[in-house]
C-alpha cells in the first residue's frame, strides 16, 4: 500500500520512471517530430476533502471550514518527454481560492537523469514534495512551520517553486540512492517595509524573484535495505534573499534538513507500522530591522522545525473493521528567534486515527494540543474527510 501510495505523490519521480504505472486514456497521435514518438498518453488524478473543526475555547466553537479539489494532470509527450501540472481550488476564511500548485516539462535523458523546469515542488526535505497532498498525509493538519500560517513563517523552503532540477536515481549493490540538485528564485525576506511583525521572516512559493541571485540546492536520498522499508535524506539550500538596490540586496540564507522515513510489516503483532520524521534548520544574515515603533533593531536569526509522526495499523488481522483503522501520533516542535517579533518556541502534539474507506480514501480525526510562547495554550479535534482519485 504504502508503494503504491508513493507512485501516486512522487508525481515527478512517477511521471519520469514511466506513466504506463497509472491508467492512461485513449492515445492521440500528433504530427512527427524529431525526439517525438507521434503518440501521446494522459491522466488525470487528484484529491478532494473537506474539513470540520471544534474549537472549545474559542468563540466559534464548531465550523466546517474548509474544502478543496485539486485535479492533476500528467502527459507523455514522447519517449523521453513528460509534463505535469496539478491545479489548487480551495476555500479558506469563506474565500475561494485557485492557484497553480506546479506545472512542470520534463525530460528524461537517461534511465538515471531526469531534468525539469517550471513551477515545481521544493525538494528539500520530503514534506511538501511527497507527503502533503491530503489523501496521503494521514494527520488533517500539517506540521509546525511547514506550512504558513498567519502570523507565523514556514522555516525552509516548503510548497513549491519555481525554477529547475536535475534528478534521478540509481543502485548500490543492494542499496538504493536518488538525488536532485536544482536553482530556483528561492525565498524573499520580509524587511519590515510592509510587515513590520515580520520583520526578518522568508516567503517562499515566489513567482517573481526580488534579484538575480538564484538559490541553488539539493538533496541526497539513500535507501540501505533492499526492500527500500528504510530511506534517510539531507537536503540544503543557499540563497540571496533581499530585494535588489536595497540594503538587504547582500542578506543571505542558509537552510538544512535531515529526513527519515521506515515502514515495515510486524508479523507478530500483524501490523504495519510507519514513522516519518524532518528536521530543518535555517541561517538567515543579521540584519536591522524597523519595528512598529520606527525604532531599528536587530537579532541573531537563526530558526528550526522538526516533526516526528508514528502510526500503527493492524492491516493483517482478519477483522474487516479493525484492519482499516491506522493510529497515529506526531510531535512537532518550532523555534523561532526570540527577539523577533515573530519569535519564540511552539509545541504542539498531535494524537489521532484515520479509518480507510478504501485505498485512496479516508477519514482523518485528531485531537491537537498547542503551547504557544509565553504559556498560552490552544486545543482542537480536527476532522477531514479525503479521497484521491
Amino acid at each position: 500500500m504504502i508503494k503504491q501510495y508513493k507512485k501516486i505523490i512522487s508525481f515527478s519521480m512517477a511521471t519520469l520512471m514511466g506513466l504506463s504505472l497509472f491508467a492512461q486514456e485513449e492515445t492521440k497521435k500528433t504530427p512527427d517530430v524529431p525526439g517525438l514518438s507521434g503518440i501521446t498518453k494522459n491522466v488525470i488524478i487528484g484529491y478532494a476533502y473537506s474539513d470540520f473543526v471544534i474549537s472549545p475555547k474559542s468563540d466559534i466553537k464548531t465550523n466546517f471550514t474548509r474544502v478543496g479539489f485539486s485535479p492533476t494532470m500528467i502527459w507523455k509527450l514522447g519517449d523521453h518527454l513528460f509534463f505535469e501540472s496539478q491545479v489548487e481550488f480551495y476555500t479558506d476564511s469563506g474565500i475561494v481560492h485557485t492557484q497553480v500548485e506546479y506545472a512542470k516539462l520534463s525530460y528524461m535523458i537517461n534511465k538515471y537523469m531526469a531534468i525539469g523546469m517550471g513551477k515545481m515542488m521544493t525538494p528539500f526535505g520530503t514534506y511538501s514534495e511527497r507527503l502533503e497532498v491530503s489523501f496521503i498525509e494521514r494527520m488533517p493538519n500539517a506540521p509546525l512551520g511547514f506550512r504558513p500560517i498567519e502570523g507565523t513563517p514556514c522555516i525552509g523552503p516548503t510548497g513549491s517553486e519555481m525554477g529547475l532540477d536535475l534528478r534521478g536515481g540509481f543502485q548500490v549493490g543492494d542499496a538504493k540512492m536518488n538525488y536532485t540538485v536544482y536553482v530556483s528564485n528561492g525565498g524573499k525576506l520580509y524587511d519590515g517595509t510592509a510587515e513590520p511583525k515580520l520583520a526578518g521572516a522568508l516567503q517562499y512559493e515566489n513567482y517573481f524573484d526580488n534579484n538575480s541571485n538564484k538559490a541553488i540546492g539539493g538533496r541526497v536520498g539513500y535507501l540501505p535495505l533492499s526492500n527500500s522499508s528504510l530511506e534517510l535524506g539531507l537536503s540544503t539550500n543557499y540563497s540571496k534573499v533581499g530585494d535588489v538596490k536595497t540594503k538587504y540586496e547582500n542578506v543571505a540564507a542558509k537552510a538544512y534538513a535531515v529526513d527519515l522515513s521506515y515502514h515495515r510489516a510486524i508479523s507478530p503483532i500483524k501490523s504495519l507500522i510507519n514513522l516519518k520524521g524532518q528536521y530543518n534548520y535555517l541561517m538567515v544574515d543579521k540584519a536591522e530591522y524597523i519595528n512598529e515603533e520606527g525604532d531599528p533593531y536587530t537579532f541573531e536569526n537563526n530558526s528550526s522545525i522538526y516533526y516526528v509522526r508514528f502510526s500503527i495499523r493492524p492491516a493483517l488481522v482478519k477483522n474487516k473493521y479493525l484492519k482499516r483503522v491506522e493510529l497515529l501520533g506526531r510531535y512537532n516542535v518550532s523555534n523561532l528567534p526570540k527577539e523577533a517579533l515573530w519569535g519564540g518556541t511552539t509545541t504542539r502534539t498531535d494524537i489521532g486515527f484515520s479509518y480507510w474507506l478504501s485505498l485512496r480514501t479516508g477519514l482523518r480525526v485528531a485531537y491537537e494540543a498547542t503551547q504557544y510562547p509565553g504559556g498560552t495554550k490552544s486545543d482542537a479535534v480536527l476532522v477531514r474527510f479525503v479521497t484521491g482519485f
